[in-house]
């Protein structure tokens, strides 16, 4: 009942190492370009109306109020960032090792920081 002898190891990462790794790899990207004391100086985002005070409905223009939120949050001039917009992936095809979740849009920076 509150499993105090269970076999199963809870430290375990939820995540699969594919993703892990992918994970790992876009933390060491930002820490190179922003800077790691930088990094850690933020206060956190949390998909909640007290940071993002936006109703999100899936339109380009509420991808944009997002956009502009997370790039002052980074320091970032939003006009400095490539969005690119896709098509929602089918479902058959949205639990892949390559599509996880629902991809909405792509960002990218057009300079090097």
């Amino acid at each position: 009942m509150f499993k105090l002898f269970s076999n199963k190891n809870d430290n375990e990462c939820p995540i699969d190492p594919e993703m892990r790794l992918w994970m790992e790899n876009a933390f060491i990207w930002l820490a190179t370009q922003f800077g790691q004391d930088n990094i850690a100086s933020k206060s956190m985002l949390f998909p909640t109306p007290d940071h993002f005070p936006i109703r999100y409905d899936g339109s380009i223009e509420s991808l944009i109020k997002t956009g502009e939120i997370v790039a002052q949050q980074m320091e970032i001039d939003f006009n400095e960032i490539n969005l690119d917009v896709y098509k929602p992936i089918s479902p058959a095809r949205r639990n892949t090792s390559r599509n996880r979740g629902l991809n909405a849009a792509r960002w990218s920076l057009r300079k090097s920081l």
